[in-house]
């Protein structure tokens, strides 16, 4: 199923990779995995501004605010929303939390066919923003006056007075725009009022980039006001009209991964020296009441889909290799110990003999004989995922001494194997230490703040172990402060801070009223790496080699022999060119499969007669001219240039393939644009114009869905690659060319024929021109069979004919 991380970076981009989220979470001040502030049980975690650094929404944020976001699809079985802040009072300083949450019930099926091997699981948001948190902003909807109303360009920079940003893009007769706020810039010599919008899509939730946009009555008409900021799953509670108490949805409701949660509220409590403390954050925690817990784990369906991984054993000889000889050297495997890798990392190698080798790293293999190989995706219980039950709690202040801790310490002292070294013997050392003290009478001397550090030690992928955990505990959502839990916790406590701590107990509790919850313990797992660990994005084509299977999906009806005789050397070129994403990987597919005919053709045709021959095309992507040549050659020192022999190395494998990567990334710098997800500079700068833009376009569609590379989308908008959005909308000879491809009066092939994207490439070009012209030496330097000195003249008399079509 589909994960998504519930926070983003500032500018809305998604972390990348599952070590970018932890390493933030590793620094939130408060709400660590498994053991609290307050040295107690705590299944989940918080997000603050630390990892949600742009997730506040106030009237000042509200064009810049990124919402936190649904970690699984699923649907929402219970919400609960506060009109305001619930507010107490401590030594007469006000106090303030938010008890808005929202639950959601998601199901993991990783074989369709084995639907017993499937796991029910809730994920909670809990202390969101409330409803008072998000402003009301102004509703405009285009009329038909309005079709083709500028978006102009937003950055952040502008001032009351500046002339009117450049414009990027148009909205329609129809379409509904919030506009957060107003300023007046100078339009061909007017003072005007224009808006800073957002789109709203088909759920009322905003969308897309902010942009201005004129306020003139005659383009948008006001057709009201709305919490622009508010989540769909928000908006339909506000429609059921109950608040402050927990909620049923009175209709289905159903969210994808990667929909608006909501923002973080603002929360201020009692902290020591009798002062307060304010912290803007949100609890997430992943639960589980399904039975069916142990044997997901065990993956006792065999559930074979999904990447494999090796686990290398702590006892493993490391060899050194030559070619298919492997040696073994005298040394042991123990930094890497316990450790486990993806296989596709390993670079797996199978000698003459069959033997299957891994690389390690640094040059060290190992034998299939001494690692845990093909561990699949779904075998949790060997990718670390231990379950711990615990019976219900009576005391939550020994919560950190009970039998789930005494087992899990155990778990640390054995994986951090004392064999490894001085550090890890002190480590090994110290969690036995620990469990000796928890043995003897539990007499107090082992203090709340030993144990809350011991669960999260920051050394030696002690907080990786623990991060895979599973444990059956209490939830203090269940029974408010009176539930027997909380006596002894309550009786130690401040009794300056005894009211407010149960009213918030109180105000917090959810558990009881939602169906499916009795109050028995459940299961608690950590939200983003047991969640990563069943997430298809884990088999996106990133860091890995691609497959066959993922090659015919993209070159399809291309014969299997000719895609296995080329997946070696396209997956090699990968490496060597360090090409490791997969929607990088798609960019360079999707341009290598139309240059070359879907691999039919590594030689131009009829090159023999061009005017340059010998130095025609040749390679995946057509390597012409002498230049060219001679420094592929140079690169990968190699003669390629002496004579026709040498030159047609490279229609054939290696330098088929490798030609194609130099001139894609060291020729031609493409991973740079590639990276930006610009498809539109990609094609422009290897054909130079636009020939063949909607079959590179639909073999890049391709290869996005089967190599799972949507995660990483910048740029794309339903399929397309806009105009605007690209660094050819900055280039005078690429817009020329944009607006001649699309031009239904040219000859030029490869585009859908469209009058709206040929005039908005001419008039940019005509703009860029104007501003920086050709230069008056290079008059006579033709673009597109236009002479420099005839461009111009060239634009508008196709403005002209387009316009009065």
């Amino acid at each position: 199923m589909k994960i998504c991380f519930p926070a983003r970076k500032a500018n809305g981009d998604n972390y990348a990779t599952v070590d970018d989220m932890m390493k933030l979470l590793l620094q939130e001040p408060h709400g660590s995995w498994l053991a609290g502030t307050n040295n107690m049980w705590h299944g989940g975690i918080h997000i603050t501004s630390e990892s949600a650094p742009g997730s506040v929404l106030t009237n000042e944020t509200a064009d810049t605010a990124v919402p936190l976001q649904f970690m699984a699809g699923g649907e929402v079985v219970a919400w609960r929303v506060n009109q305001d802040y619930l507010t107490s009072t401590y030594m007469n300083k006000p106090l303030q939390y938010s008890s808005t949450f929202v639950l959601v019930k998601s199901t993991c099926t990783p074989d369709p066919e084995k639907k017993a091997n499937s796991l029910d699981f809730y994920t909670l948001y809990i202390g969101l923003a409330p409803l008072s948190a998000f402003p009301k902003h102004k509703l405009y909807k285009v009329t038909d006056k309005g079709d083709g109303l500028s978006q102009r360009e937003y950055t952040g920079k502008e001032k009351a007075g500046d002339k009117a940003p450049v414009a990027k893009n148009k909205l329609k007769t129809g379409d509904s725009v919030v506009v957060l706020r107003e300023n007046a810039f100078d339009l061909k010599g007017q003072t005007q009022t224009f808006g800073l919008a957002r789109a709203l899509n088909s759920k009322s939730e905003m969308t897309g980039k902010a942009f201005w946009m004129s306020l003139d009555p005659q383009y948008v008409t006001p057709v009201g006001e709305q919490m622009a900021h508010l989540p769909a799953w928000m908006q339909q509670a506000v429609a059921q009209g109950t608040f402050d108490t927990v909620v049923k949805p009175a209709t289905r409701l159903e969210v994808a991964a990667g929909d608006a949660v909501g923002y973080l509220a603002e929360d201020i409590a009692p902290c020591d020296l009798h002062g307060v403390e304010k912290s803007a954050f949100a609890h997430i925690e992943v639960l589980s009441t399904d039975s069916r817990m142990i044997d997901f784990l065990s993956n006792k369906a065999q559930v074979k889909s999904g990447p494999k991984y090796v686990h290398i054993h702590p006892e493993s000889s490391v060899y050194a290799r030559s070619g298919d000889t492997f040696t073994k050297t005298e040394g042991k495997v123990k930094k890497d110990i316990h450790k486990i890798m993806p296989q596709d990392k390993c670079h797996p190698f199978k000698d003459s003999n069959g033997k299957r080798w891994f690389d390690i790293g640094d040059g060290a293999w190992v034998s299939e004989d001494d690692v845990d190989a093909d561990i699949g995706q779904y075998d949790l219980d060997k990718l670390g995922f231990k379950a711990f039950e615990e019976p219900s709690t009576s005391d939550m202040t020994k919560s950190l001494r009970e039998g789930w801790i005494k087992d899990g310490f155990t778990r640390m002292a054995e994986w951090v194997r004392p064999e490894r070294g001085i550090r890890e013997k002190q480590v090994s050392d110290y969690y036995k230490a620990l469990l000796r003290k928890m043995d003897s009478d539990n007499s107090g001397d082992l203090s709340g703040e030993e144990l809350c550090h011991a669960v999260n030690y920051a050394e030696l992928d002690v907080r990786d172990i623990a991060a895979r955990m599973v444990v059956k505990h209490d939830s203090e959502w269940f029974g408010g402060s009176s539930h027997h839990r909380w006596r002894t916790f309550l009786k130690q406590m401040d009794p300056l801070c005894i009211s407010y701590v149960r009213q918030w107990f109180d105000d917090m509790e959810w558990m009881s009223e939602v169906d499916g919850f009795s109050g028995d313990p459940v299961w608690h797992m950590h939200p983003v790496i047991f969640l990563d660990a069943i997430n298809e994005h884990g088999i996106c084509a990133c860091n890995r080699d691609i497959t066959i299977e993922e090659l015919q999906k993209i070159a399809q009806g291309v014969n299997a022999d000719t895609l296995k005789s080329y997946l070696d050397g396209l997956n090699a070129g990968f490496k060597r060119f360090e090409i490791t994403k997969c929607r990088d990987k798609a960019h360079f597919l999707a341009q290598v499969l139309h240059e070359s005919g879907n691999f039919r053709f590594t030689k131009e045709i009829n090159g023999e007669r061009a005017s340059y021959q010998p130095w025609y095309g040749r390679g995946l992507i057509q390597i012409t001219l002498q230049t060219n040549y001679d420094s592929y050659g140079n690169y990968i020192g190699e003669d390629v240039s002496s004579s026709d022999s040498a030159r047609d190395k490279l229609t054939a494998l290696p330098h088929s393939v490798l030609s194609a990567f130099w001139f894609f990334k060291i020729h031609k710098s493409l991973d740079i644009p590639s990276g930006n997800d610009d498809f539109n500079k990609i094609t422009a700068v290897i054909n130079g114009g636009f020939n063949g833009y909607d079959d590179r376009l639909n073999i890049f569609n391709k290869a996005v869905k089967s190599l799972h590379a949507e995660h990483l989308n910048k740029k794309n908008e339903d399929g397309t690659y806009p105009f605007t959005s690209s660094e050819i909308y900055n280039s005078k000879i690429y817009s020329f060319g944009w607006g001649l491809w699309h031009d239904p009066g040219s000859r030029r092939h490869g585009t859908d024929k469209n009058k709206d994207k040929a005039l908005a490439g001419y008039k940019r070009a005509k703009e860029l021109i104007n501003a920086s012209p050709f230069p008056v030496r290079q008059a006579h330097r033709k673009i597109y069979g236009v002479e420099y000195q005839e461009v111009l003249n060239y634009i508008n008399g196709r403005i002209t004919a387009l316009e009065v079509s």
